[in-house]
């Protein structure tokens, strides 16, 4: 599962970089209430690899793990889901990375 999603991520993230823009990207946050240590391990594995991309691309990471820590950064209606303040924590991280 992780080589899938290793190519194409990394096709992905070099065809947004033709585009010639300023580019961050993020990192899968996994403080997600209720989200078992089973997921959240499986989740590094694809963090990893954003992670270890955005190094070989030169470009800067958002790392919403350590962003988003507390319970109330996740939406009561759909708790995978940033909330209000969740979101404004991740638009404040990238209009910083992108300033």
């Amino acid at each position: 599962m992780q080589g899938g999603f290793h190519r194409a991520y990394r096709d992905m993230l070099w065809n947004v970089l033709l585009l010639q823009k300023p580019t961050v990207v993020c990192t899968i946050y996994d403080a997600v209430p209720g989200l078992s240590r089973e997921a959240r391990s499986a989740l590094s594995l694809f963090n990893d690899v954003i992670c270890r991309e955005a190094m070989a691309a030169g470009v800067a990471v958002v790392d919403l793990r350590a962003l988003l820590q507390e319970a109330d950064d996740y939406s009561a209606i759909s708790p995978i889901e940033p909330s209000v303040k969740g979101g404004e924590k991740i638009a404040r991280a990238l209009t910083t990375m992108l300033r």
